[in-house]
């Protein structure tokens, strides 16, 4: 047995914090939470007492919304998996952040890729499912190099059959006419016309005054192109109508299929009586109303702060899928680390000031997603909500709302899995110790 003693204890729960306690862990499982003083004879029994006096002790994160994390297709876009480099870099600084579970959402990366890569890193990974074929068609349409001839047999049962837990990432930037084509593929094709290599903040700029904020032809701006260009530095590149051809030839050829794949997923979630994700921007607002009426609890509407919304079409949309029963996420993504991709920190904090927030994830943001506690911490400092209330959107909520992700974890409880995290009650990032199944696996801030 081993004691993390005289903590401050957040359980999870989004009520309980204990000022002091204990916290009891045997064979990888929660024994007991003490409140107060811990009896001398307990300390004896213990083979280990760690001084948690100034520390605050909280359940393990749980991350249900990630990228990169595997050797197989990457995004909905079903893009090339990233390096074992990368993949490591990814799945460490989860870990380092004080996650303990993860659910990859490329959902054409199968439960084989996931394990190959995985499968000696002590991160819990599971991973859902998005092999339909609106959402295959969409992939195959804007990429599609990710697949291999083993991936292309691959259906939705056989995975559901092999251990998957959820249904997703339906839609994504890449598919969508969001972030992943401002930061991958329109700045590709930018390069291949031009030679020139520019940032995702004007990519944006430019495929808005194509396509508008909800990716339509029709709103076609010649002035807002012509001065973009000359803003950014390509006007003497590209022609308007140039530029034009580019940005509609690589976002909308699979926004058609991309959106078509919203109902296909809600319906499929229905029938297996599963949760699914779904990507929540501007361009799938009215998708996400209509899938959330079929689809209801099941459906979950991710990083509903997404950096393309207005701040209030983004609290109204996420009220609106609220009344019709679905899941509402939010998204650290990059907001307070690189900040590469524009996102505001205080739509974040408004959603916990609303009451808006049921789980908080990462996304990816390219690679540079700050971890889910940076998020805990930032909100709390922030005064949006309390810290018990914060602390469960990212660890027994998300448990709770996904059945053979995380089952037993997530709560401070006695007779549950002991994941568990030591860190700073001020600086809540600055991660300590981290505890899986009762065993540590980061000392110091560092892996073990």
């Amino acid at each position: 047995m081993f004691i993390l003693k005289d903590a401050k204890v957040v359980t999870g729960d989004g009520k309980t914090m204990h000022e002091r306690a204990s916290v009891l862990v045997d064979r990888g499982r929660i024994v007991d939470v003490v409140v107060g003083t811990l009896a001398q004879g307990t300390l004896e029994q213990a083979q280990r007492v760690f001084d948690c006096a100034g520390k605050l002790v909280i359940p393990g994160i749980i991350n249900h919304h990630t990228h990169g994390s595997h050797f197989g297709p990457i995004w909905p876009s079903a893009s090339p998996p990233p390096t074992e480099d990368k993949m490591l870099e990814y799945t460490d600084r989860h870990l380092l952040g004080g996650t303990t579970t993860i659910l990859n959402v490329c959902g054409f990366a199968t439960v084989e890729d996931v394990a190959a890569a995985t499968g000696t890193h002590p991160l819990r990974v599971k991973t859902a499912t998005s092999y339909l074929p609106q959402s295959l068609l969409a992939a195959q349409t804007v990429d599609g190099k990710g697949f291999s001839p083993r991936h292309k047999g691959v259906t939705m049962e056989q995975q559901l059959k092999a251990g998957t837990v959820a249904i997703g990432e339906i839609g994504g930037g890449m598919t969508l006419g969001g972030g992943g084509q401002e930061y991958h593929f329109i700045p590709i094709a930018v390069k291949e016309a031009t030679g020139k290599t520019i940032e995702p903040h004007q990519a944006r700029k430019l495929k808005e005054a194509v396509l508008g904020r909800f990716a339509d032809p029709a709103d076609f701006d010649a002035k807002a192109t012509a001065m973009t260009l000359h803003e950014i530095g390509l006007d003497k590149d590209l022609t308007v109508e140039r530029a034009k051809e580019i940005i509609v030839n690589t976002v909308m050829p699979c926004l058609g299929p991309a959106l078509k794949g919203f109902e296909e997923a809600a319906l499929e979630a229905k029938k297996h009586n599963m949760h699914a994700i779904f990507h929540n921007a501007p361009q799938s607002m009215r998708m996400m109303l209509k899938t959330a009426e079929i689809g209801g609890e099941l459906i979950i509407a991710g990083h509903s702060n997404h950096s393309n919304f207005f701040a209030e079409e983004a609290i109204t949309q996420a009220r609106e899928l609220r009344k019709r029963g679905a899941v509402i996420d939010v998204a650290t993504l990059d907001a307070w680390g690189a900040k590469r991709l524009g996102v505001d920190p205080e739509l974040f904090y408004e959603f916990y000031v609303q009451g808006l927030v049921d789980l908080v994830s990462t996304d990816f943001a390219g690679g540079y997603f700050d971890p889910v506690i940076v998020g805990v911490e930032q909100a709390y400092r922030a005064k949006a909500a309390s810290l018990p209330t914060i602390v469960a959107t990212a660890t027994y909520n998300v448990a709770k709302t996904f059945p053979g992700l995380a089952d037993e974890r997530g709560l401070i409880a006695r007779e549950k899995i002991a994941d568990l995290v030591v860190t700073d009650p001020v600086y809540i990032s600055k991660v300590d110790r981290v505890f899986i199944g009762g065993k540590m696996v980061v000392e110091n801030g560092k892996r073990c």
